[in-house]
């Protein structure tokens, strides 16, 4: 399926919001109460598509598949997407206030309310820029009480690969965004501070212990992290994904056959 033009795309967000807000509107007139929330809480999967770790195969998949997903209960919201089969990028740039935010395609208040408005149980979000959230706090504290109010669980989920293939997967992925450091300076980076800073807050850990101590500050201990590199080897990495949010047995299926994307030079995802 062809990318959606820009304009076709904000005209789909219109339309979505549209739909939604009628949608509560006569949920509460039946429920005798205008903005009643449900009583049962859901839940939201927020992927953290760790650079280099298979994100951009799990969107594909979730974008292809969203109807399938749809049977089983999982929601995967088209607010926040400003390209089909892409993730959730305009999410994480509303909540860090980044000049690539696109307006007309939906921030993180057009996602609560067509959170509101779903009928099913799970949704499903992911974004490789989420991983940069761990260095606003204060900013992913407040997005995690908005789900919260909504009347979901959030739930995060993060993949850590080897710290070599990592590096390396990382410094070739930099370079696609004229970002040519050497080698040795990778290394030293992370030799001596156990991250990649680049970009002005592209920010990578290598530290997973200290990332992962950070990201439960901010918003307690609702984090899954899994190792990448075990995942990969058995089931597969989209299999092992879509069993963790409780896909059905026809979604992994179909995860196992799924093409593997954005493949680095390293010879993986």
């Amino acid at each position: 399926m062809e990318k959606k033009p820009r304009l076709r795309r904000k005209i789909d967000q219109f339309v979505l919001m549209f739909m939604c807000r009628c949608k509560l509107f006569l949920r509460g007139l039946r429920s005798g109460g205008l903005g009643q929330e449900r009583v049962a809480r859901k839940k939201i999967y927020v992927h953290i598509g760790t650079h280099k770790t298979g994100t951009t195969s799990i969107q594909d998949f979730m974008r292809r598949h969203t109807r399938l997903l749809e049977k089983c209960g999982i929601l995967v919201p088209r607010s926040g997407t400003h390209k089909w089969r892409k993730g959730h990028h305009n999410i994480a740039w509303d909540i860090r206030s980044d000049p690539l935010l696109e307006p007309g395609c939906g921030g993180v208040d057009d996602l609560i309310c067509e959170l509101r408005a779903a009928d099913e149980s799970v949704a499903l979000i992911s974004s490789e820029d989420f991983e940069y959230l761990v260095q606003y706090p204060n900013e992913l504290r407040q997005f995690h009480a908005r789900l919260l109010g909504a009347g979901y669980e959030p739930i995060y989920l993060i993949f850590f690969r080897n710290k070599t293939d990592y590096m390396k997967s990382l410094r070739l992925e930099l370079k696609k965004q004229a970002i040519d450091e050497p080698l040795d300076w990778f290394e030293s980076e992370i030799r001596e501070h156990r991250r990649i800073l680049v970009n002005g807050d592209w920010y990578y850990d290598f530290d997973y212990d200290r990332f992962l101590n950070n990201w439960k500050a901010a918003v307690g201990e609702s984090v899954l992290a899994f190792d990448y590199d075990r995942a990969c080897a058995s089931p597969g990495l989209l299999p092992f994904f879509f069993e963790t949010v409780g896909a059905s047995k026809e979604v992994i299926a179909a995860s196992g056959s799924s093409p593997r994307l954005n493949i680095s030079k390293t010879g993986r995802a």
